[in-house]
Parts: structure tokens; C-alpha cells; sequence
């Protein structure tokens, strides 16, 4: 079977839940207006968990952050779509009286009926992810460990990453607010008008997340002032720096005129004893 490209939506959602009792929601999954042929489809609840710092999807690995899997039903696990149109995917999450406090992982992997065994890699993109909090005692702890950006470079773009750890039983969200200025014209680089200045990322419980973020529209030579404050767990941290940005052909023009200069007053002393010789 040909496979179609369709879309899942939306591709998360939080959800605050309460021991012994019932929520209802749903997702929907689109076959765009560019396909010509039916979607018959499946969907399936899997865990949901990370993977190193990079935050690798697993949609494998079971623990006592996806007891959730057990707990979600779909109403319409399968079905067919027609070419411009969207269904509705309704589930149910029944918790149990019992369940315990903090994060819940899941998601709703989507994929044509033929394709129900394709690995993580080729399903991630077409999933819902759901981040679940149970009520009761949750553990809010953690901290931003580090933000590094190199001070010099040839290149450009430049990267700022920033680790942040979560020690607690359920999952926060990190809002991290970047500015950059060129130090000789004042010039604001990022954001410009029509750019948001602050993203959030989600930092699952019992893991370290590495955020990574590039700097572009950088002057190829010059020096910015790159500012980034963290919020998390309540905390502002920020981290504040300048980067300088040499081009190599640039490095390499001020190293011939070093040498040029050099030769030169070499040049002339030697010429100077020769004509007080003769």
C-alpha cells in the first residue's frame, strides 16, 4: 500500500487528572487536500519516555511514569479518511483510585493500517504526545546546571545550549527568554519584530535535558552581546555574554599584514646597516 502523508493533531497535550475518576479528549488526524487516495488508519497507546540528554523519543520502555498505557481507551481505533477530510479520535482515561502522584507519559501513535508495526523513527512524527499530572503529593525540584556559548568563533551560526535537570515526580516547563545586540551598532539581531523572544521546552521528571539553541543573523565580523534568562521551578537564571565573530579570511588577511608590516621593518633595518657599511 502507497503511503499517505497526513497529519496528527495536536501533537501534545497536558492533562491534569484525579485518582478515581474519568477524562475524556480526543485527537484528530487529517488526509491534506494534496492526497488522492482513502487513509485507513490505525492508532495505538504506547509509553512514552526520553532518551539522554538530546531527549530521544522511546515509545518502548515501560515504567511507573506510563502506567497511563493501561488506563486510555479509544473509541475509534481504526478507521478510513477520505482525501481533504478529518477525523476525530476520542479516548478515555479511567484512573485508577490507587494511582500515584506526579507524571503520566503516553502517546497516540497514528499510522496507515499496513504500516501498524513500522519502527519509533518512522511513527514519532505522526503521534500525540500526552503529558498527564495525577494529583497529590508531586515533587517539584531542579535546577539549571550550566549554560555554555563559545567567546570566539569563525563561524557562523553559533550554538548556546543549556542543561537543566529535573529531580521531582512530574514535569516542568522551562521558559527560556534570548536576546542578542551587536556591541558596535546597538543593532537588535534577535528577536526582530515579528519573532517571539521567549520558547518553552518540556523537562520530563527524574531526567537532564540539553537545550540547544542557534544564533543566526550574526555579523560575519563583529561582536554581540547574547542574553538568556531561564525560568524554571520559579527560578530566574541568567547567563549573559559576548561573542566576538572573525572570519577566517579575515584571520588570514590581519596575518598577512603582520607579516607584510614585519618583512618590511626587517627590510629596511638590513637595508639601513648595508648603506651605513658602504
Amino acid at each position: 500500500m502507497e503511503q499517505n502523508t497526513f497529519i496528527v493533531s495536536p501533537m501534545s497535550q497536558f492533562i491534569s487528572l484525579t485518582p478515581g475518576q474519568t477524562y475524556s479528549g480526543s485527537i484528530k488526524v487529517v488526509n491534506p487536500s494534496g492526497s488522492t487516495a482513502n487513509l485507513e488508519f490505525s492508532a495505538r497507546v504506547t509509553p512514552y519516555s526520553v532518551i539522554g540528554q538530546e531527549y530521544q523519543a522511546d515509545l518502548a520502555t515501560v515504567s511507573n511514569f506510563s502506567q497511563i498505557v493501561d488506563w486510555v481507551k479509544l473509541d475509534t481505533p481504526t478507521g478510513t479518511i477520505a482525501p481533504n477530510s478529518t477525523t476525530e479520535i476520542p479516548f478515555t482515561i479511567t484512573v485508577p483510585a490507587d494511582a500515584p502522584a506526579g507524571g503520566q507519559y503516553a502517546t497516540i501513535v497514528v499510522s496507515q493500517s499496513s504500516a501498524v508495526d513500522s519502527s519509533v523513527s518512522s511513527v514519532v512524527g505522526m503521534a500525540s504526545i500526552i503529558y498527564a499530572d495525577v494529583a497529590g503529593e508531586t515533587t517539584h525540584s531542579g535546577e539549571v546546571l550550566d549554560t555554555s556559548m563559545p567567546g570566539f568563533s569563525f563561524v557562523t551560526p553559533v550554538s548556546i545550549a543549556t542543561t537543566i535537570t529535573n529531580t521531582g515526580n512530574v514535569h516542568e516547563t522551562a521558559s527560556v527568554k534570548l536576546s542578542v545586540v551587536n556591541n558596535v551598532t546597538g543593532e537588535r539581531i534577535f528577536p526582530k519584530s515579528d519573532q517571539p523572544d521567549t520558547f518553552s521546552e518540556v523537562i520530563m521528571p527524574s531526567s537532564t535535558r540539553l537545550l540547544v539553541r542557534q544564533l543566526e543573523g550574526l555579523p560575519a565580523l563583529g561582536a554581540v552581546q547574547v542574553t538568556q534568562t531561564v525560568t524554571y521551578n520559579g527560578t530566574d537564571t541568567t547567563f549573559s555574554g559576548i561573542l566576538v565573530l572573525c572570519p577566517v579570511w579575515f584571520l588570514v588577511l590581519i596575518t598577512f599584514t603582520i607579516f607584510s608590516i614585519i618583512f618590511a621593518l626587517v627590510f629596511r633595518t638590513r637595508s639601513r646597516r648595508k648603506s651605513h657599511q658602504s
